[in-house]
Formats: C-alpha cells, sequence, structure tokens
C-alpha cells in the first residue's frame, strides 16, 4: 500500500547507511522506501538521491566501504543544500517587479504587450511574456484576474434560423468571393464590423466595432439602437473620412442590422461589402478579437446607454497603444499613422460632404460632432 507522506524530510546519515547496505544486498527503491518508513513513493526519491551525490570521480566509489561511501554522499547532500536557490527574474529585480505588476492592474496591458514595453520604459531590461505569463499563475495577490481571458472558456452564440433582410434588395456577397489579398493582410483598407449588445431587457443602446485586417486599429461607436439605417449612417460617415486608398472592403455577419449595408457599394466606388456565413463568427476573427478586449473593460451586464464616449475612447486609445507581436512589436496607432503618413488619424471632409450626411444622421437620431469626431445620440427633449 503507498503511503501519503504530508512532509518531506531530508534523509539523516543513519538513512543513508541503511540505503546503501540495502542497495547492496539488490534489493529495488521502493521496497527500500517500505523498510525506511517512508512508503512506496519514496523509492524515487532514494534513486535521486545516490544519482545526485554520488562521488564525482568514476570508479572510486567502488573501492570505499559503505560507511565512507554513505559520509561522502551525506557531505555533499549538505554541502548542495546549503547552496541558495536561484530566484526568479522579478524576484530578484524589484523595479521590473513593480513595473510589470503596475502594467497588469492599472494600464491592463497584455504579457506580450509588456515584453515590448519594458526595453523603452526601462532601457538595459527585457522580460519574455511567458515569465510574466508564470508570474500571475503564482501570485498570491491574483494578478491572474487582470489578463483578459481570466481562464475562462468562450461560448458558441446561437441565433434564430430565417431570412431577415430586406426583400428586393440585391444578392448578398458570400466571403468566399473576397481577394485572397484580404485574408493575407498584404494591402491596407480591408476592414470588419460588429456588434456589441447592451444587457437584456436594457435601453437598446450597442458599440459598433470596426477593425482594420492588416493594421489591426480598432474603432468603438456609440449607437442608440440596432436599426439598419443607424448602422449604415455610421459606416457611411466612418468611411467618408477615410482616404480613398484605405477603403477596399467591408465584412459583416448576417445581423438585421447589416441589412443596408450593400448601399455603401454606390456611395463608395470600388468599394465592396461581404457576408460571412451562418455560424462562422471565425470568419471575422480580427474584429471578434477586439469585442473580447472590449468587453474586458465593460463585461456582459453593462448597459452602455450609462456609458460615456469619453469612456470608450479612453478604451479604443489604450487598446489601440497596445504593442503587438504581429505588428512586429509596434502598436495598432503607430503603424496606422505610419500608413496615414502621419496626418491626422481621421481625417475632416469639407462642409459640403458633412451637410450632405447630416440629414442621414438625423434619420438615424445621430449628430456628427466636428471637434471629437464622434457619432452621438440625439438628446431626448
Amino acid at each position: 500500500m503507498i503511503e501519503n507522506r504530508k512532509e518531506y524530510k531530508h534523509f539523516t546519515y543513519e538513512e543513508v547507511v541503511f540505503i546503501l547496505q540495502m542497495r547492496a544486498k539488490g534489493l529495488g527503491f521502493q521496497d527500500i522506501g517500505v523498510r525506511l518508513g517512508r512508503g512506496e513513493n519514496a523509492g524515487g526519491s532514494i534513486r535521486r538521491f545516490l544519482l545526485r551525490n554520488k562521488h564525482p570521480l568514476a570508479g572510486v566509489e567502488k573501492e570505499l566501504d559503505i560507511d565512507e561511501r554513505a559520509r561522502g554522499m551525506y557531505e555533499r547532500a549538505l554541502k548542495r543544500r546549503r547552496i541558495p536557490r536561484k530566484k526568479g527574474k522579478l524576484e530578484s529585480d524589484p523595479e521590473l517587479k513593480s513595473k510589470v505588476i503596475y502594467l497588469l492592474e492599472q494600464e491592463q496591458a497584455s504579457p506580450r504587450d509588456i515584453s515590448f514595453r519594458i526595453p523603452d520604459e526601462l532601457p538595459g531590461r527585457s522580460i519574455a511574456y511567458t515569465t510574466v505569463y508564470n508570474f500571475t499563475k503564482h501570485d498570491r495577490t491574483d494578478l491572474k484576474q487582470h489578463l483578459r481571458l481570466r481562464g475562462k472558456l468562450r461560448k458558441q452564440r446561437v441565433r434564430r434560423k430565417g431570412n431577415r433582410f430586406e426583400k428586393g434588395a440585391p444578392p448578398k456577397r458570400n466571403i468566399k468571393e473576397r481577394s485572397d489579398w484580404v485574408e493575407d493582410r498584404t494591402e491596407i483598407g480591408h476592414y470588419e464590423a460588429d456588434t456589441i449588445h447592451s444587457c437584456k431587457n436594457g435601453s437598446g443602446y450597442a458599440i459598433l466595432t470596426v477593425r482594420e485586417i492588416k493594421l489591426r486599429y480598432r474603432w468603438f461607436f456609440l449607437i442608440t439602437n440596432l436599426k439598419a439605417q443607424t448602422t449604415l449612417a455610421v459606416l457611411q460617415g466612418f468611411f467618408r473620412m477615410l482616404p480613398p486608398h484605405m477603403r477596399r472592403t467591408l465584412t459583416v455577419d448576417n445581423g438585421p442590422e447589416n441589412e443596408w449595408l450593400y448601399q455603401l457599394e454606390a456611395v463608395f466606388p470600388r468599394f465592396r461589402v461581404y457576408s460571412c456565413d451562418a455560424y462562422c463568427a471565425w470568419q471575422r476573427g480580427c474584429v471578434e478579437n477586439a469585442n473580447g478586449e472590449f468587453r474586458w473593460y465593460f463585461p456582459k451586464g453593462t448597459d452602455f446607454k450609462n456609458v460615456s464616449h469619453r469612456e470608450i475612447w479612453e478604451v479604443q486609445d489604450k487598446l489601440n497603444r497596445r504593442r503587438m507581436l504581429c505588428l512586429g512589436g509596434k502598436s495598432a496607432k503607430m503603424v496606422f499613422d505610419d500608413a496615414l503618413n502621419n496626418p491626422p488619424l481621421i481625417q475632416i471632409v469639407g462642409p459640403e460632404a458633412l451637410a450632405s450626411q447630416d440629414a442621414l444622421f438625423q434619420a438615424a437620431e445621430l449628430h456628427f460632432e466636428r471637434n471629437s469626431n464622434l457619432y452621438l445620440p440625439l438628446q431626448a427633449q
């Protein structure tokens, strides 16, 4: 019967002598552990003790008697025991440890983001993202709660089947018709869009998420409802403020809020809208990832009517400043600014274009604020 020991004790000199005597008689390690009163599980400990503390010169122990061999092994074990254990990188560097904890708790930075930021913020220092993961795993203050997933598993969303799209609308372009350049991320101007809903029985407010596939830049827009005209108004205003070379394709799901988006193709030449297959969220993995990042700050159950535009903008800015391995250690903001040759992030268009857009915004119960580039809901009178 295997004995479960609650405490580990080092072998004494007398036990070492007994072990060598039993080994000389041909007994196995598990049998010796039972006779020592340590149980069968001690067999591995006995074997490792003999291997670690044998004489450094091969063949010398054969010339020694059992007492001399036992004394030599016991002394070498004591010497090894006095050697201090190597501390972890963070434990041996308090400044680096405090910086990592600050980035996790205050900046909600990911471990890979931290690995890119440390050399810039602490010159001469570096840290691997796996070290940060291991540190959060064994930290007693539960730092893993500051990681995005927190160890939770995703759940599959199931929707009712049925055709809910506008009658007379042209056939949707399936994602399989989309160019391979989009999937390969070889050119700029391809986007994915999705919506994040408020809590059940809430106000109906939602978040419209847009993400550029190659540059990974994220936009989050607060909308008052999930009507098709609202989504069309916001996306038409959004793409109108981008330069023509950054308007190529948009990929969305089959939700009713995307029913009118085919009209974007008539507004912007050579612009195409594609729809994913049903129940295939992985075909829009880029924007789904952005939704998951956004949900870290506004979890399910949040009514977005109670969330201000400033809070949404702060989250958007924080996420776009995260360093990413797929961008070579740069942030989405860095590469997006480089792609625009360092003009403003969203280019302000002339008053004529804005005036033509006002009617569309008002129909969707929105108005455009020129100073902040936000789509704000009309205030209730």
